[in-house]
């Protein structure tokens, strides 16, 4: 979404109707947690949780291969539980270490575990992230899969002391990108450098 939390709020719940009306459990599941991902960002947290504790029960009902992983991203990225984000990326690895698991549910944890990692300042861990997004797309580039790489990597550097004019000026490369593309929930840890 291009930052319009409104409109893509009201995107979702069409989609939410139109996979009801369907029985299409497994996409119910993906709107879900988009849903829960934009209520969380529009300040409603206990709404948020609903929608991914919804999402969750749904997932392991239906298997959670498909959008499990998505979900569990989620629910990390978006809780203010310690605990409970560590539970949900523990699973989550684990369900995505089982090889069994859809693309985007590859994409979209590690999405999530680099930005947690990142907000925890955790440089390692967001590398680490990082680095198993770039095994996992190898194969078959990817720029969104390099933007949130490159991201990474870029404020792991000035975050570990290095404000060199060579990292600031990657820094504003990478803002520029995410402003062409609208990536717009990348501006605030990129702008703050």
């Amino acid at each position: 979404y291009g930052g319009d939390l409104a409109e893509t709020a009201r995107q979702c719940e069409l989609g939410l109707e139109l996979t009801r009306r369907l029985g299409s459990l497994r996409f119910e599941v993906e709107i879900l947690a988009y849903l829960g991902r934009i209520v969380w960002k529009d300040g409603r947290h206990e709404e948020a949780t609903q929608l991914f504790d919804q999402g969750l029960k749904l997932s392991r009902e239906t298997g959670m291969h498909y959008a499990g992983a998505e979900v569990l991203a989620s629910i990390a990225r978006f809780t203010d539980d310690p605990e409970r984000r560590r539970r949900a990326l523990a699973e989550g690895r684990d369900l995505l270490a089982t090889g069994a698991c859809v693309s985007h549910g590859h994409l979209h944890y590690y999405q999530f575990a680099i930005e947690i990692m990142l907000e925890e300042q955790n440089w390692d861990e967001a590398i680490a992230f990082a680095d198993q997004l770039a095994a996992y797309t190898e194969a078959e580039s990817l720029p969104w899969a390099e933007f949130f790489i490159e991201r990474c990597h870029a404020l792991a550097v000035w975050g570990r002391g290095d404000h060199s004019a060579e990292i600031s000026d990657e820094i504003k490369r990478i803002q520029e990108v995410a402003a062409e593309a609208g990536i717009t929930m990348t501006y605030p840890a990129l702008s703050a450098r």
